[in-house]
């Protein structure tokens, strides 16, 4: 028998930013001690932003960026850096292979004990990912000094990006999707213990993001040695996802109308740069065989929102 694709391209959001694949499903995959193992909450929120990308006039991303003095310790050689740019290079493989009509914005952010614009919102054209990329490798070496990792300011600050972008496009179907790098646990000294009450409470920081259908991909840079613990990683997955291993944040389940988010963690910078690497999925498209172990074929559409999710092969005469 053989296989046709048939996917839709501007469903392809996860797989193409290269998150959420195994490396054993990856040709010469380079080994990773990323955390790939997607959850299912992870797996829902993918589908969700596919399934929204698949009918959306617009994508806006929001690219929000930690900027803590604990990167000179976790990130001495700035590989967040080709991290983010290969995720604008993805987002544009994205638009590039979408339907015409889809719109992608970029903006770039950080965050530290506050929130700072470091690019507007632009068309990511070839002259605003250039713009994006070199705030990148220009600025970001340098922010590594703020005294505080602020969840708060990070989510809110993207919100607010987001929503005002979204009311400037009324009539629009918009997509919001929040990429947020960090390395360190909520840190906000003294306060650390009210902002994770005001993150996690019913109708918080983190419910409010959901409602507003943020769909927040959290990509977290925890080093060996960088003083993370582990009930810390729990409590940016569940700041993401809903649950961590032990730690709920917001309503839980996540009602069926607001959105999900995903957590993924990467123990080395060149493993979170790997998260975004897309080169191999060309192959992985002309090679169903490797989709075999994703168990991605003979899904059901119901639970599987996004088509390439529920369909992407079809077996053909």
């Amino acid at each position: 028998m053989t296989f046709r694709s048939v996917v839709a391209p501007a469903c392809v959001f996860a797989a193409l930013i290269g998150l959420g694949w195994p490396a054993a499903a990856m040709p010469s995959a380079v080994p990773s001690t990323a955390d790939a193992q997607v959850s299912v909450a992870g797996d829902r929120a993918f589908s969700e932003i596919a399934g929204c990308v698949s009918n959306a006039d617009s994508l806006l991303a929001s690219v929000v960026v930690d900027e803590s003095g604990s990167l000179r310790s976790t990130d001495p050689r700035n590989m967040r850096v080709p991290a983010i740019t290969s995720a604008i290079d993805a987002l544009q493989e994205l638009k590039a292979s979408a339907p015409g009509r889809l719109s992608v914005e970029v903006s770039m952010s950080t965050f530290a004990r506050g929130y700072d614009r470091l690019v507007g919102w632009g068309e990511l054209n070839p002259r605003h990912a250039d713009r994006l990329r070199a705030a990148a490798t220009d600025e970001l070496p340098q922010r590594n000094s703020g005294d505080a990792t602020d969840y708060r300011q990070a989510l809110k600050g993207s919100q607010r990006q987001l929503d005002t972008r979204a009311e400037q496009l009324a009539g629009k179907s918009v997509c919001k999707v929040m990429l947020w790098f960090t390395d360190g646990a909520l840190d906000v000294e003294s306060a650390t213990a009210t902002a994770a009450e005001e993150l996690c409470r019913r109708q918080g920081i983190v419910d409010a993001v959901r409602r507003d259908q943020v769909s927040v991909v959290a990509l977290a840079l925890f080093t060996a040695g960088g003083g993370v613990t582990d009930a810390q990683r729990d409590q940016l997955r569940a700041v993401a996802e809903g649950t961590g291993q032990a730690v709920p944040c917001g309503k839980t389940p996540i009602p069926a109308d607001a959105s999900s988010g995903v957590y993924l963690s990467a123990d080395d910078p060149a493993a979170l740069r790997r998260h975004f690497d897309a080169q191999n999925l060309p192959a992985v498209f002309q090679k169903p065989q490797l989709l075999q172990p994703l168990q991605l074929i003979r899904l059901d559409v119901a639970q599987h929102p996004c088509p390439f999710r529920a369909a992407l092969w079809r077996e053909v005469a």
